[in-house]
């Protein structure tokens, strides 16, 4: 008797017999190796898992450079210090200037003002307003826009003649393609 039928007497294990149709055959092997594919994902998995969560230790190198850095670093140190302290000063200074200004009744800067700029009126120029169309209506009996006037209340009918801004511009004409219109004596054209 050989070996592997004593073994088999024993353990009572039979071996594995191949399966007889191609199609079951298929199956098996599909299925090795689909369970050596998942064990090997499995051991990458570990293997990755191990080296992502691995500590290394970094070791300081000693160098001529960290003296030169500790010397960079000590002048902005100081910059930021002298910095710190004419700031401490200005505002020291200040307060001081202030209670001499509150002792004599007079502001410290009353003295750079010229006088003949604060008299002088500052006149700022008025520019036209944007005028956007939104609709036209020519009729027989007359021709009327629905206008957006910037500075007046939006979407306002107007009518050939009719004034806007407190009577500085003036609807001069309404046709197909357009709205003409003055501003302080200039006559303005808005198209459609």
């Amino acid at each position: 008797m050989s070996l592997l039928n004593r073994i088999r007497e024993k353990t009572n294990i039979r071996l594995y017999k191949l399966p007889d149709s191609v199609e079951e055959r298929k199956k098996l092997y599909f299925f090795i190796i689909a369970l050596f594919f998942s064990v090997f994902v499995g051991v990458l998995s570990i293997l990755n898992f191990i080296w992502l969560n691995k500590t290394v230790e970094h070791k300081v190198a000693k160098s001529t450079s960290g003296l030169v850095s500790v010397e960079k670093e000590r002048r902005q140190a100081d910059a930021i210090n002298e910095k710190l302290d004419s700031y401490k000063k200005y505002r020291d200074d200040s307060l001081k200037l202030l209670a001499v200004a509150e002792t004599i009744g007079r502001s410290p800067i009353s003295e750079m003002q010229s006088p003949a700029i604060i008299e002088k009126a500052i006149v700022v120029p008025e520019f036209p307003p944007d005028i956007i169309i939104k609709a036209l209506i020519i009729m027989d009996e007359g021709r009327v826009a629905v206008l957006n006037i910037e500075g007046e209340p939006p979407g306002q009918i107007y009518r050939v003649g009719a004034s806007f801004a407190s009577g500085k511009g003036k609807i001069l004409d309404i046709d197909s393609k357009g709205v003409s219109w003055t501003w302080k004596r200039k006559t303005n054209r808005t198209n459609l």
